[in-house]
């Protein structure tokens, strides 16, 4: 296959912390973000791992991590859902079932 373009979105997870910051000064208290785990949505995170098992190469688009200028043009391209493969010839396959059964006639 040609070059594909998968299209997958991530949510940011935080974990928060209280500190009390200078005793005696409430001001001062404060929670903090301890660490930040990012992940790809559970369909998301399906469909690459479909796409990796069957050996085939792709560009990866995170829509949550990218420029503005990205995301709406993915938008203006028509791609309104994640996640949404676009083959070479601009065909565009939404959703991890679909996905799924592209991968199933190819092999087939």
């Amino acid at each position: 296959m040609g070059n594909l373009t998968l299209y997958v979105k991530s949510e940011k997870i935080s974990i928060v912390q209280y500190s009390e910051g200078i005793p005696g000064h409430p001001c001062t208290a404060a929670y903090r973000v301890k660490e930040i785990f990012e992940r790809f949505k559970p369909e998301d995170e399906e469909a690459i791992n479909l796409l990796n098992e069957a050996g085939i190469d792709y560009n990866l688009v995170d829509l949550s991590d990218c420029p503005f200028t990205t995301q709406l043009a993915a938008k203006i391209r028509g791609i309104n859902e994640t996640p949404t493969l676009v083959l070479e010839s601009g065909e565009k396959i939404k959703g991890v079932q679909n996905i799924k059964q592209m991968l199933l006639k190819i092999r087939g």
